[in-house]
């Protein structure tokens, strides 16, 4: 019932040829009755996936292991996924364990939320507006209302207009 609450399309799912199937193959892959529990209960929406061994194969290559900190993540397509991985890595200067580490991150849009708050907390950083770095983490998981009052509010204060307006069109999806 918790699942189902959490996840109402699974009420839907037909047990013989949907869920049935879906749990065995993760037990085929390897894990244990308490890791498909661990993983069902915090990801109900797992059971709902098609495709669930290449995306268990595309993480284990990833992370080394059957331990997903994230299995929301487990619902982005792989191209997803691969978008954010490479704007973290090659542009937001992310090291690929701090990812691993930390993988709420990837479940935020790149183009409304990791891109255009990096463009921001980059700038500010080399306009030497801001007292001390701040990690990328902490200003992607903050309210769109805190970001706003505690970065976009120095832009504003600045006369960085137009990165301040770049920001507001971006996350509005203008």
């Amino acid at each position: 019932m918790k699942l189902t609450q959490r996840q109402p399309k699974l009420i839907f799912a037909n047990v013989e040829t949907a869920l049935k199937p879906r749990l065995r193959s993760l037990q085929d892959m390897g894990f244990s009755d308490t890791e498909i529990v661990q993983l069902v209960s915090s990801c109900p929406s797992v059971l709902l996936l098609r495709d669930i061994p290449p995306r268990i194969n595309f993480w284990r290559s990833l992370l080394g292991s059957n331990e997903r900190k994230c299995p929301s993540i487990w619902s982005l397509s792989k191209k997803n996924i691969c978008d954010k991985m490479t704007f973290l890595m090659t542009e937001a200067g992310c090291e690929l364990t701090y990812i691993i580490g930390h993988p709420v991150i990837l479940t935020f849009s790149l183009e409304k939320r990791l891109r255009p708050r990096y463009e921001v907390l980059n700038f500010l950083e080399q306009n030497k507006v801001l007292d001390n770095e701040h990690n990328l983490l902490s200003v992607i998981v903050l309210s769109e209302e805190k970001f706003r009052n505690k970065f976009l509010f120095l832009l504003s204060k600045e006369k960085f207009t137009s990165l301040y307006d770049s920001y507001r069109a971006a996350v509005q999806g203008n």
